[in-house]
């Protein structure tokens, strides 16, 4: 995931969800979403629009951008009411997957290094940066295998 990511931050000059959204030309749209719904990301007519929650604080809508920008990166044509209900296919993979990509994207090799030199838990680096624990995790792990860190 880390490739992947590296490969937007570099092509966008940024980490910022809003810079990359813009770049990729996703139109993303602040709407009342209701009490459950952080946002969405829909693939239309070969356009990429993001929906996010406007009652939501900053902090989280940037959470949620970066989670609908993995979505549009890693599955661009992806339906996913169409599969909840139409087929036996389990949206879970899709969201995990866009979750992880958020936590790279939140989290750059970086902010590892400084979280593991401080002594950060992965509790606490999820309340700094919003991520998922098991995410989170995952993130911290791929860091020290390919940078031969031992925790």
């Amino acid at each position: 995931m880390n490739r992947i990511v590296n490969k937007i931050v570099s092509k966008y000059h940024s980490r910022n969800p809003v810079d990359i959204a813009q770049g990729m030309n996703i139109k993303v749209a602040y709407a009342d979403l209701g009490e459950n719904v952080h946002g969405f990301y829909q693939y239309y007519k070969r356009g990429m629009v993001i929906y996010i929650n406007d009652s939501l604080d900053e902090h989280m809508q940037l959470q949620v951008l970066r989670h609908e920008i993995g979505h549009a990166v890693l599955h661009r044509k992806t339906n996913r009411i169409f599969m909840e209900r139409s087929t036996f296919q389990v949206p879970d993979k899709y969201e995990n997957e866009a979750d992880l990509f958020a936590t790279f994207l939140a989290i750059s090799d970086d902010d590892v290094c400084e979280y593991i030199s401080n002594g950060y838990t992965v509790q606490q680096i999820s309340n700094m940066t919003g991520c998922k624990e098991k995410f989170i995790e995952q993130r911290v792990r791929e860091y020290c295998i390919n940078n031969e860190v031992i925790v």
